[in-house]
Order: structure tokens, then C-alpha cells, then sequence
């Protein structure tokens, strides 16, 4: 979670107290995980486990309680009136500009400070829990745990195309905005040109009619488009994190928008077109419209 830039200590605090609140809400117990940089020691008291990581190595993992202790016992303890958190941070990271040869704890060099604590948490007793229960997991399914595959190129389409309709069906300003907007401008299109007949003094009126038409579906082109900036922003935000983890690609991100978006286009152009074409009366007839 990256989104408390711009916020200041109080703001930051009530968000995280509210995302808090939401493990225990309606009677039902959930896990929330939260990705946070540099947080207030507030913030950090809100938490109840810890999971620190150097270099893809696993430093700690349990209870935010004990991990002072688990510090301390490993010798590096917290200093007194000091940030447990930036204390742990300090002293696993090595991406500091610091001299790394001399390290931070006990003039001990940062790698050989993390490869004690990797180890000791690797002896720890809920690191050991953590592995029988992941082995009871694995048992109960019947077998370890397999390498997970990318999904096909279907599959990829076709669940973003179910996930790319259902938001644009929900979104009133997508389409049923649109909608409403084009069939008012349907009516008034209509109301000019209402019974145009068909003598050889109503060709300049068929041409006018049929021009407006065109432009009216040019603009409709742009309907498979988000209403706003904010919501295409949005968009371009969400399919780049899915993309860079790999979820899908570009093709199939277009396929799925372009599919997802004719249904929505097809009755943004019918009913409109109809209202146009019949009341103006441009020929009789449900085969020539």
C-alpha cells in the first residue's frame, strides 16, 4: 500500500486505524496485508505480525511484540527512544549509502548481520509452525504444491473481458449516460426532419439527415473509451501493475476492452439510428434500416 503520499502523520494514522478496523467487521475474521514504507510508530502499533524481507530473504516474520526481542537476542537491539521500525530497517538494509564494510550493528557488515538474523528466523518456532502447516496444506490437497503457469491467452481474454464488461456495465456514465444523451439528440434530429418525404425537393434534406447520422456515429467510435481522465488514468494504472506482474498482455488487453465494449456500442447505435430512421421516415420498412 503506497497511497498515504501526500498525507500527513494524523491523515495517514485514521486511514490505517479505519483499514484496521476491517479484520473484525460485520462478525467475519479477515486477513488484510499491507505494504508500507516508512510508517509513524502509531501506525506501526496497529499492525499485529511483521514480515521483514532483505535481498528476497526472509528476516522476520511473527508478532510485532516480539520482534525487539527477537533483535535483541540476535544482538542487535533497538536503542532507547528510537523507532523499532527504522532500527530494523537500518540494520537489514544494505541499499544505504553507507560504508558496507563496516556495517551498522556492532561493526558487523550488513551481510553477515542478515544472514544471522535468516537464520535464526529460520530456527524460530513459527517459522517451523508456518512450515507444518504449509505441509498440512499440502497434504490435505492432495500432493506438494506444483510451479504455477501463466494462463492462456483465452483464459487472460476471457476473464478480463467478464471483468472489463461488468465495470462498464455498473458505470452509469459509460453507457447509460451516453445513452440518454444520444437518444435526446435522436429526438431533436427526428423533430427537424420529420416526414422529409421522398420527391426530388427532399434529397438535400436526406443528405443533411444522412451527414448528421455519420458524425453522430463517428463520435460514437469514441464510446469504447472511459467517460472521464480520472477513469482512464485509473485504467492505464491498473493494467500496467497487472501487466508488469504478468497477468496478461497487451493483445489480450485490447481484445478484451474491444469485446467487452461492442455490446455496449451496438445499443448506443441502434437505438438512436432507429429513432432517427423511422420517424424521419427515410424508407419504410424493417429490412432497409
Amino acid at each position: 500500500m503506497n497511497r498515504l503520499v501526500g498525507f500527513d502523520s494524523a491523515a495517514s494514522y485514521y486511514v490505517m486505524r479505519r483499514i484496521a478496523s476491517l479484520n473484525q467487521k460485520d462478525g467475519i475474521r479477515r486477513t488484510i496485508i499491507v505494504s508500507i514504507e516508512q510508517p509513524s510508530i502509531e501506525i506501526f502499533q496497529l499492525f499485529h505480525n511483521l514480515y521483514l524481507l532483505s535481498a528476497g530473504q526472509t528476516v522476520y516474520f511473527g508478532n510485532i511484540s516480539a520482534a525487539n526481542d527477537f533483535f535483541a537476542l540476535n544482538g542487535f537491539p533497538c536503542p532507547a527512544l528510537h523507532n523499532p521500525l527504522d532500527h530494523f530497517l537500518k540494520t537489514i538494509n544494505k541499499d544505504l549509502d553507507k560504508d558496507i564494510e563496516q556495517g551498522f550493528a556492532n561493526s558487523i557488515p550488513t551481510e553477515e548481520v542478515i544472514n544471522i538474523l535468516v537464520q535464526s528466523c529460520k530456527s524460530s518456532d513459527i517459522c517451523l509452525q508456518v512450515q507444518r502447516e504449509v505441509a498440512q496444506i499440502c497434504k490435505q490437497d492432495g500432493g506438494a504444491m506444483k510451479e504455477k503457469t501463466h494462463a492462456t491467452f483465452f483464459t487472460q481474454c476471457n476473464v478480463h473481458t467478464r471483468r472489463s464488461f461488468i465495470n462498464m456495465y455498473r458505470d452509469i456514465g459509460y453507457c447509460w449516460m451516453r445513452l440518454a444523451i444520444y437518444i435526446a439528440l435522436a429526438m431533436g434530429l427526428a423533430s427537424m426532419f420529420t416526414h422529409i418525404g421522398k420527391s426530388n425537393g427532399s434529397i438535400q434534406a436526406r443528405g443533411e439527415l444522412i451527414m448528421f447520422i455519420t458524425t453522430f456515429l463517428t463520435v460514437l467510435t469514441t464510446g469504447g473509451f472511459p467517460f472521464s481522465v480520472e477513469e482512464k488514468k485509473v485504467r492505464l494504472w491498473v493494467f500496467e501493475r497487472e501487466r508488469l506482474n504478468g497477468h496478461y498482455g497487451v493483445i489480450a488487453f485490447v481484445f478484451a476492452n474491444t469485446f467487452s465494449a461492442l455490446p455496449f456500442l451496438t445499443v448506443i447505435s441502434l437505438i438512436p439510428g432507429a429513432i432517427t430512421y423511422y420517424i424521419a421516415g427515410l424508407h419504410k420498412g424493417y429490412d432497409h434500416f
